[in-house]
């Protein structure tokens, strides 16, 4: 069985090796669409850069909003109602799919034909395989289309704290 990994744990170079072992030349006569599957497949995989930490606000410690790169600047809108300020960073999505996804992916769109027959039987290898050229089909699908792959979820967290609201008669009021 196959587990999930990021895109950023695969080795481009093992992948490439393994999808030009099972990705033949384009035939003669090909179209360009496959003549552009085949480069896709075999598009080295970068790895995901760190997302940098940045200061988060919130009125109710449940829903952050309002980044700043600093805390002296996320403090100025805490200083006016309070809130929680944190520090944080948010994750990449994940856009790899494993043999696993793409067998029972393939299995269901042939549910009928299988009927009380039996599927197709790939290897362990043959299913990674498969994975890595559609991991490296996609990566390149979202570096051509410049895709935001950045989720609207923190994947760290740090520095979480409870900013009180001015006192009536300091601070902020007029």
């Amino acid at each position: 069985m196959l587990s999930k990994v990021s895109r950023r744990s695969l080795l481009s170079g093992a992948g490439a090796a393994a999808s030009a072992a099972i990705l033949p030349a384009a035939p003669v006569g090909a179209t360009p669409a496959v003549n552009d599957l085949l480069a896709a497949a075999m598009h080295p995989i970068k790895p995901l850069p760190e997302l940098p930490w940045r200061w988060w606000i919130s009125n109710d410690g449940e829903t952050f909003h309002t980044d700043e790169d600093s805390r002296d600047a996320i403090l100025r809108h805490a200083e006016l109602d309070g809130g929680h300020i944190i520090e944080a960073r948010q994750k990449w999505f994940d856009l790899y799919v494993d043999g696993d996804d793409l067998y029972s992916a393939m299995e269901g769109h042939n549910e009928t034909e299988i009927g009380e027959g039996d599927f197709i039987s790939p290897t362990d290898e043959q299913l990674k395989e498969l994975a890595d050229a559609v991991n490296r089909v996609i990566s390149a699908w979202a570096d051509k289309h410049k895709l935001n792959e950045v989720a609207w979820q923190f994947g760290e967290t740090r520095n979480r704290e409870l900013v009180s609201p001015p006192l009536p008669g300091h601070g902020c009021d007029p």
